[in-house]
């Protein structure tokens, strides 16, 4: 896509964090934080402001989703033959970003003559973008391009967020139990012996994408491990409820400055073959990305680490489009995934 503000191209990141105005019981110890959003989620004014301080958990590699924190996955990554650096790996996103800070320690300047669009779960943001020789993590390697400078306070002790939707022939290794995360080509390492398999649809975007149920609903589910929280649109909604139903209602915040609203219920079970959970909380709402992908007319969720941290460990083989997972126990009373 091409405007007079140079080259705009289309960032699926989903980098999303939700901060709940009001809530069922389950959710009472969140109380307050629509005022005061929690890690893991911006505001258009804290777009802006300094990084917060690392959380301990902030500094793994692959952090499992507890109690009191959603889980993400972290990679390092090179930046021009230096590093390396921490970048989140988003499977919900087709480009990565860098951080301002980190652009500013490479001595990158960055260009608002090449902006580029990103869309994110709220909304669109045109933002500066700098140009970089090589981007490597694992076998993934980038070569001369450019890359949106985006932060928000999501991205706390992180230097960037690495695109694994363009991973067309590597494979992602996550394992929570001994925090490794790696990057393979799909010929070397494909899914691990004794995982459970599932076979995944890769969608136009690059995204991949499995069958499941909600409350016995079909639904389509996107892999995303830059989502903290896993979100449904409208159609899945009105599918599962005839009426609207009391529930929490929630402010949704991403890597653009919009805000959108969001109606959290605790869901049916979710059921993905490999992973079956119960009394999952899931975030309902018309959020734009929805209708950037062209999923509104069947239901769909963005499945996120409040749900993919639960396992021991996963592996996608983007090549032949298959996930595979290594389930754990999963006890509801040790896992409230409300905030980052």
């Amino acid at each position: 896509m091409r405007a007079a503000l140079g080259t705009l191209r289309l960032l699926s990141a989903l980098l999303a964090g939700v901060a709940l105005a009001s809530a069922v019981p389950v959710f009472s110890h969140a109380a307050g934080a629509a005022t005061e959003p929690p890690a893991g989620s911006v505001s258009a004014a804290a777009a802006s402001s300094a990084p917060l301080p690392a959380k301990p958990q902030d500094l793994l590699l692959a952090c499992p989703t507890t109690r009191d924190y959603v889980g993400r996955v972290v990679a390092a990554v090179m930046v021009d033959g230096r590093g390396p650096y921490r970048f989140i790996v988003d499977t919900g996103a087709n480009e990565s970003t860098i951080s301002p800070k980190l652009a500013a320690t490479l001595g990158l300047a960055q260009s608002s003559t090449k902006s580029l669009r990103i869309a994110g779960v709220t909304g669109t943001e045109i933002v500066p973008s700098v140009s970089i020789d090589s981007l490597r993590a694992g076998a993934m390697e980038i070569a001369r391009s450019q890359l949106p400078v985006v932060w928000s306070p999501i991205m706390t002790g992180a230097d960037g967020i690495l695109g694994a939707a363009g991973l067309a022939q590597d494979s992602l290794l996550v394992d929570f139990l001994h925090n490794t995360v790696v990057i393979h080509t799909a010929d070397d390492v494909g899914i691990p012996s004794g995982y459970a398999r599932v076979r995944a649809t890769r969608l136009p975007s690059g995204l991949l994408s499995i069958p499941g149920e909600v409350g016995g609903v079909p639904v389509d589910a996107i892999i995303d491990t830059g989502s903290p929280q896993t979100l449904g649109n409208m159609t899945l909604y009105r599918a599962l409820y005839s009426k609207p139903e009391v529930g929490g209602q929630a402010k949704v915040y991403g890597v653009t400055k919009q805000v959108s609203p969001g109606n959290v219920q605790v869901a049916p079970t979710v059921d993905l073959g490999a992973i079956r959970i119960g009394n999952a909380v899931l975030v309902y709402g018309d959020f734009p990305i929805f209708e950037v992908w062209g999923l509104t007319k069947r239901p769909v969720i963005i499945l996120g680490m409040d749900v993919l941290g639960t396992v021991d460990a996963f592996s996608i083989d983007f090549r032949h489009a298959e996930i595979g997972v290594a389930p754990r126990v999963y006890d509801p009373s040790q896992h409230f995934p409300l905030t980052g």
